[in-house]
């Protein structure tokens, strides 16, 4: 199965494809999408301590890339995606999607895997069906 989502003004990325994913019964994909946002929180993982460091991005942004997957934890989707964003002098930031607002638009692919389904363990521990 393939799907597309165009995200509105004000949409969250991570809330609105874990929604749809649920809806559809989707239990392992691939995402992928671009658009623009004005509001994001975006982290890079230390694996040292366990934790994300984590930045606000307030401006008006591209999405010239968001790349993903979603994975099964807990009998829920889990999604977990990667953006790089783009500002007005083209300078780039990017990380792991904590929260990405369309503004005005994003358009994701949802496409479905057929092969296994993948569930999140403890950690970073992905286990294959």
């Amino acid at each position: 199965m393939k799907k597309l989502i165009q995200l509105k003004r004000g949409d969250e990325a991570v809330e609105t494809v874990m929604a749809r994913c649920s809806e559809w019964g989707v239990d392992t994909a691939s995402v992928h999408g671009i658009g623009a946002t004005n509001k994001a929180r975006l982290g890079f993982y230390d694996p040292s301590r366990g934790t994300y460091e984590t930045f606000e991005v307030d401006e008006q942004m591209e999405v010239v890339s968001l790349t993903g997957n979603v994975t099964q934890r807990k009998g829920r989707p889990h999604i977990h995606l990667h953006a790089v964003l783009s500002d007005s002098s083209f300078g780039v930031r990017g990380g792991h999607v904590h929260s990405l607002i369309a503004d005005p638009v994003l358009e994701i692919a949802i496409i479905e895997s057929d092969e296994k389904k993948v569930r999140r363990g403890e950690g970073p521990i992905l286990l294959f069906d």
